[in-house]
């Protein structure tokens, strides 16, 4: 734990002081939490509709390079969406 430096002579701050300090941090991790779980959200929502625009093409346009190429968009998409689940872990665990 890292004790907040104090002038010379002052008083050091309460045990009180410096567990608010925690807790605004931990609220301030919870807020950062909460926009993820947000971004996350529209992604479930961006990939749903990718996904559906590739498999609503025909089969020749899905084997083009067009529809490689969303093919790719839907696999990077999922791959941000479980890396900002994993960030909402770590977060999570920052907060123990």
């Amino acid at each position: 734990m890292v004790v907040p430096q104090y002038q010379k002579g002052a008083e050091p701050p309460s045990f009180e002081d410096v567990l608010a300090i925690n807790d605004d941090r931990r609220k301030r991790i919870d807020e950062a939490m909460e926009h993820l779980s947000a971004a996350r959200e529209i992604l479930d929502t961006v990939i749903a509709e990718e996904q559906e625009a590739f498999d609503n093409l025909p089969e020749g346009l899905q084997n083009s390079e067009r529809g490689q190429k969303m093919e790719e968009t839907v696999g990077s998409l999922y791959s941000v969406h479980s890396d900002l689940e994993d960030m909402e872990d770590l977060l999570g665990e920052c907060k123990e």
